[in-house]
């Protein structure tokens, strides 16, 4: 399977949403010999909307831990 690495993002605007869905594709097409196991996002729960958008993108393409 490759390798595991987290991800750290705010998740604060629409390119941090962008940047996670490539990094996704290219695992996914097997450029990236991986796969994210976690997701670290450094705003608390319900502290932005843009934050919020980030999560539910996390959790829709199926990674394992989000906090």
């Amino acid at each position: 399977m490759g390798f595991r690495f987290g991800w750290f993002s705010t998740g604060r605007d629409e390119a941090a949403r962008q940047l996670l869905e490539v990094e996704v594709r290219q695992i996914s097409k097997g450029f990236v010999p991986g796969e994210v196991g976690y997701v670290f996002c450094n705003r608390m729960r319900g502290e932005a909307v843009e934050s919020e958008t980030f999560r539910k993108q996390v959790r829709g393409v199926g990674i394992g831990k989000l906090s």
